[in-house]
């Protein structure tokens, strides 16, 4: 069932494809075929990660952490 709402999801995206080719008057041996179309959608969602770069969290955002040693954590303890 997810595989043939995803099928017709891509057919229907051919689709508008097609309509807006011949909104362009873009003729039909420029246009992509259906597996042709297929498969430009496919190598696109496979890179679609890979042509971000970095993962995770941006190094100018990260909170500085401030190193207290041991000692005056102790005797902040003792002053309260």
């Amino acid at each position: 069932m997810i595989f043939h709402a995803s099928d017709l999801a891509v057919v229907q995206a051919y689709r508008e494809y097609q309509v807006d080719n011949e909104a362009l008057s873009i003729p039909k041996n420029k246009q992509l075929s259906l597996l042709h179309f297929r498969r430009r959608l496919a190598e696109s969602l496979v890179l679609q990660n890979k042509i971000s770069g970095k993962r995770g969290r941006p190094s100018g955002s990260s909170p500085t952490l401030q190193i207290v040693p041991r000692d005056q954590e102790r005797h902040a303890q003792k002053l309260k």
